[in-house]
């Protein structure tokens, strides 16, 4: 199995890069089977525009592909209300829409869900009862119970004021601490952001802001080709305190200001 990479920019991923891609796989017999994205994205935050969403299913159908769509953040965008999802823009079966209740409602109930119309699911369904014969009933109780109760719409909602509120914390407090060969993304969505520095080791700088408390992911784990990422790190608000943001991004701004 191969892979190709397609880059990001604010807007989402490159769509026009990939058409370019598809038609000279396609010269060299050598077609593409399935597309994966993450409309929300992790570790940016950007949240692909509608109309990339647009194109990339133009390009499903000319070019006869599938879309692997992992929407496990697209619910919290904090900018504008979320945008449709590329499943809800699918008029021929081509996307495996695939989301989670772990982001909703509670980090430990690892309860997922797929949406697709099309034969393969069958072969999901036979694969995942090798790996995990049975989710927990209990959990699945719940979630259906809270689903039946408008529960979990009331939880999306009060959550996306809550990580709203934490994700303008950690862009103030970026831009009051970090330096400024420093650049982080801005996060429209999800839970997180990704800063670079010209020249910074990320591992390195991981290990220690670790020992002064404080946790971030190295960026390399995030692109095709690790050493792209070596000058990244990715920042996430979604679990501490107001007050555990602000200090956190304190210590990382003093700690990059030693290591320029």
């Amino acid at each position: 199995m191969r892979a190709y990479p397609i880059p990001w920019d604010e807007r989402g991923p490159m769509t026009e890069v990939l058409e370019r891609k598809l038609k000279a796989l396609k010269m060299w017999a050598d077609p593409i089977k399935y597309f994966y994205v993450v409309p929300v994205h992790n570790p940016t935050g950007r949240v692909m525009s509608m109309e990339r969403r647009k194109h990339l299913m133009e390009l499903a159908t000319d070019f006869d592909f599938q879309v692997i769509e992992d929407d496990i953040y697209g619910f919290f965008t904090y900018d504008s209300p979320p945008e449709l999802s590329l499943k809800s823009m699918d008029k021929e079966g081509r996307v495996f829409y695939i989301s989670s209740f772990s982001k909703i409602i509670s980090p430990g109930l690892r309860i997922g869900f797929i949406a697709y119309e099309g034969r393969e699911i069958e072969k999901l369904a036979s694969i995942k009862g090798e790996i995990n014969h049975q989710v927990s009933t209990l959990d699945q109780l719940i979630v259906g119970e809270m689903l039946g109760r408008g529960i979990v719409d009331s939880i999306i909602e009060n959550s996306r004021l809550l990580y709203k509120k934490k994700r303008n914390i950690t862009v103030d407090s970026i831009e009051e601490y970090f330096p400024s060969t420093t650049g982080c993304t801005y996060p429209e969505g999800g839970f997180f952001a990704l800063c670079r520095g010209e020249g910074l080791n990320s591992s390195s700088l991981a290990v220690e802001a670790m020992r002064r408390g404080v946790r971030i992911l190295p960026g390399e784990k995030f692109f095709f080709s690790a050493e792209s990422g070596k000058n990244s790190f990715r920042l996430s608000f979604s679990y501490p305190t107001e007050e555990e943001l602000v200090e956190g991004i304190k210590v990382l701004g003093s700690l990059l200001k030693e290591v320029k």
